[in-house]
């Protein structure tokens, strides 16, 4: 039987609701491999009434505590050429810098890091020295003023 105008353009439509479906199938697909790879490169931040806790991005396994009544001071820096120093254990990407790295500064310390930002917070502790930062210059200062009160509130 031949085809007809309108059998013609449904089939038309049809194809091109296929070649639509496909698309947004692939791109999905493309969403998730990227997800999977980039994962959540964000460190985790969390404020308790007698400590601070800090992790790493979703998947890994650096998580650390630090009591208030264990941090011997606070300091809020602002240096555009910090010097990270090496590796010992952990990742560092575009989004975020953490574990434990050695420096001539501070010796073997954990670090947590945005690297766009100049602002970090140095928490000298009982256990060694952690330098940490937050999702920017100013949201870090505040911390770290905020630290240096819960610290003193501490002891």
């Amino acid at each position: 039987m031949p085809k007809t105008k309108r059998s013609s353009y449904f089939d038309e439509i049809k194809k091109n609701r296929n070649l639509t479906i496909a698309l947004f199938a692939l791109i999905i697909v493309g969403f998730i491999v990227y997800g999977v790879y980039t994962g959540n490169k964000s460190q985790g931040f969390e404020a308790g009434e007698n400590f601070i806790r800090i992790s790493g991005p979703e998947g890994s396994n650096y998580s650390k505590t630090i009591e208030y009544n264990n941090v011997v001071s606070v300091e809020v820096k602002n240096d555009e050429n910090y010097q990270l120093g090496e590796c010992v254990q952990g990742e560092q990407t575009k989004k975020l810098i953490y574990g434990t790295w050695v420096n001539e500064q501070y010796g073997e310390y954990t670090l947590y890091v945005v690297p766009k930002l100049t602002t970090y917070c140095v928490l000298t502790t009982t256990d060694g020295v952690v330098v940490l930062n937050l999702e920017s210059n100013r949201t870090t200062a505040e911390l770290g003023k905020a630290l240096q009160s819960q610290v003193a509130g501490s002891k």
